[in-house]
């Protein structure tokens, strides 16, 4: 019985394959020199070092977002275009590397390696995913000559390289079912694709001469056009497979919401030394990992697509914001240029402050890009050249002067606390958690509300907690996300000394932003606490039994995900097992909720001055919830709350749709 085995270059003479080896060369060759260049303008030797130190920490992000297309995952049918595309090129790439090895490396040996039963099964895989491969180019080509999503965008040079690859898999099968056509081995039926399309070309193959001249010909385009891939690879559209790779592999592990810290004002104070550059402009602000991170996109649209900005027509999109940057960064550091972004026209203020810092553009990008990274830094810019209009101004000026965003006097804080009805801290008091109230509940009467009925579920609960009244500052986040980084370290080192200064080891709030900030970023100047949102302390007593809930509310409602909440930070079980502790309480979800829910737009301290947007997003969000048929829409933020609250009443629609805090339900059921 005949072994089944490979014969390696059947019908190609040797100099055609001398040929063949002295081409791959020169293209190789040319792609080291491209990258050598753009691995250049991150600086080959920071690149290095930084690779080293960061890689080990991110293999698990490398193999779940790269290997495993976990992202990519989250939108379905891109999804699996990109799986097939990848895992057929995956498997193809192996299958000639074999090959390689096969008929060069190993022949010098006497071994060879593609026979026997394994040589079949190598051409039964190559076979399933050369069609796999072929069937998702054909797709994305479909998708995108046919049903054009309103987010993808789509250039020459992404056809140029879909019809090279669609070229070299077409030929590919082709080649194989001429040589089996020709050869006659018995061992062809293995060959699931190129077996019967041999059946189907062998009346056309009777003249052997022409045949094998034809099968030459094919053989060197289909290698050539592979090679012009591999050359091009560093200045084409592929480039963002190394360097999203190479993203994965730096990327600063964080919470979605938290903001870096450019310096540390303690540091500084104690040092004497405030010279420190804040935010970004000229292309040598960026350092060699946010080059990087710009090269890795792939102008997919998928941040555009869930950016509530963009849905509501500001002048925002983060992926052309990207795509500029980048462009920018490539002109100007390749030119030595030290021009800046915004002299250039790269970016301008106006989409800058679109933001509204919700983190779905981070969330939804499958190359690991932080798009908030590189608007917060031009937004420090902004605030450090002093751009800023009058309610900008005003908000800092509040903050400067009352520590709050609102302009009124801390001493409003013991007066809301005494109409909240909560235990105020005192020396010698025991307490568990101190309950951080916020500035929206200490000077808005409609959050206070909120804080009210957080009081009455600790109360029932028994749980042991005191509120700090007038000893409370705002946590800074709004300075933070304006861009004022100096004065937010201020408010944080101040608040950071009071909490240490009571004893606090636990904090709950209410608001998400305070939430956020408290848990994430504090820590970074020195405060370190266990930080709860109160829909997890909620969920926690409900669970342990501490808090019984007996009053039916017969109602349907669906659930605002706060971003801070359920996207910054994954919190997206608690909140819903609150709500299905609630008697009597039907839970519909909309259709974006969860990590994927759709931000009020409040946040990014849009809250304190104006946007310019066609359709405000707060009504945009609420037409996704009346959408569910529900009578109240259940939130767990007071600025969510005072946003979609004021929607409604725009719309007309408040008697038809309440908007309800999470513990404001729980307390209408105790």
């Amino acid at each position: 019985m005949t072994v089944p085995f490979r014969d390696n270059f059947v019908f190609i003479p040797a100099w055609q394959v001398t040929f063949l080896y002295a081409s791959f060369s020169v293209a190789a060759l040319i792609a080291l020199y491209l990258f050598y260049r753009r691995f250049r303008l991150y600086g080959i030797r920071q690149a290095w070092d930084g690779l080293r130190a960061a890689a080990g920490g991110n293999l698990k992000t490398f193999a779940a977002g790269g290997l495993l297309q976990k992202k990519l995952a989250q939108r379905r049918q891109g999804g699996v275009i990109h799986f097939m595309i990848f895992y057929g090129t995956v498997v193809l790439f192996i299958g000639t590397t074999l090959v390689f090895f096969d008929s060069d490396l190993l022949k010098p040996f006497r071994i060879k390696l593609l026979q026997g039963d394994f040589y079949l099964y190598y051409k039964l895989f190559l076979d399933i995913f050369g069609v796999l491969f072929v069937a998702g180019i054909l797709f994305a080509l479909f998708r995108r000559l046919a049903l054009r999503p309103a987010y993808q965008h789509s250039a020459r040079g992404d056809y140029v390289i879909l019809l090279g690859l669609l070229y070299m898999g077409v030929t590919g099968f082709f080649l194989e079912a001429i040589r089996l056509a020709l050869t006659g081995v018995p061992w062809g039926n293995w060959s699931v694709v190129g077996h019967p399309l041999s059946l189907l070309l062998a009346p056309y193959l009777t003249n052997y001469s022409l045949s094998v001249g034809i099968y030459r010909t094919l053989w060197m385009g289909h290698a050539f056009v592979a090679f012009a891939m591999v050359a091009s690879i560093p200045y084409s559209t592929l480039y963002h497979i190394p360097a999203s790779g190479l993203n994965m592999l730096v990327a600063e592990k964080k919470p979605l919401g938290k903001m870096d810290a450019p310096f540390n004002l303690q540091l500084m104070m104690e040092s004497g030394n405030f010279d420190v550059k804040v935010g970004i402009d000229k292309a040598e602000d960026l350092p060699w990992h946010r080059r990087v991170m710009l090269d890795s996109c792939t102008n997919c649209g998928r941040c555009e697509a869930v950016c509530p900005a963009y849905a509501a027509e500001r002048p925002l999109s983060p992926r052309k914001l990207v795509q500029d940057v980048d462009k920018f960064m490539l002109a100007q550091v390749s030119a030595g240029g030290k021009l800046g972004a915004f002299e250039t026209g790269t970016v301008n203020d106006d989409e800058l402050w679109a933001c509204t810092s919700c983190n779905a553009c981070v969330y939804e990008c499958p190359v690991y890009i932080n798009q908030l990274d590189f608007i917060m830094d031009f937004r420090r810019t902004i605030v450090a050249a002093n751009r800023l209009d009058d309610y900008k101004n005003r908000l800092l000026l509040n903050e400067a002067n009352y520590s709050n965003p609102y302009g009124l006097p801390p001493s409003d804080r013991d007066s809301a606390l005494a109409e909240i009805g909560g235990k105020g801290y005192a020396d010698g008091v025991e307490f568990e958690y101190v309950y951080w109230v916020g500035c929206a509940a200490s000077f808005d009467a409609r959050a206070r509300r909120i804080a009210k009925s957080m009081v009455r579920i600790m109360e029932e609960a028994g749980v042991r907690y005191v509120i700090l009244g007038s000893k409370e500052k705002c946590t800074g986040d709004p300075l933070r996300r304006l861009g004022e980084e100096g004065r937010f370290q201020e408010l944080a080192l101040q608040n950071i000394e009071t909490l240490k200064g009571v004893g606090a080891k636990k904090i709950v709030t209410h608001c998400p932003h305070c939430f956020n900030t408290l848990k994430n970023e504090y820590p970074d100047l020195g405060g370190n606490f266990e930080v709860l949102h109160h829909s997890d302390l909620v969920s926690k007593l409900l669970m342990e039994g501490k808090l019984k809930l007996s009053k039916p509310l017969n109602l349907k409602a669906t659930l605002h995900d706060a971003c801070f909440v359920a996207r910054g930070n994954g919190m997206i079980k608690e909140p819903r097992k609150v709500m299905e502790a609630l008697p009597g309480v039907e839970l519909v979800e909309m259709e974006n909720s969860g990590a994927r829910t759709f931000c009020c737009g409040a946040g990014g301290a849009n809250y304190w001055y104006k946007v310019y947007e066609k359709r405000p997003v707060s009504k945009l969000r609420l037409e996704e919830a009346k959408a569910t048929g529900a009578r109240v829409l259940a939130v767990e933020c007071p600025y969510c709350t005072a946003m979609l609250e004021d929607a409604a009443k725009a719309e007309g629609i408040e008697g038809q749709l309440e908007v309800k805090d999470l513990s404001e339900l729980v307390a209408d059921a105790i």
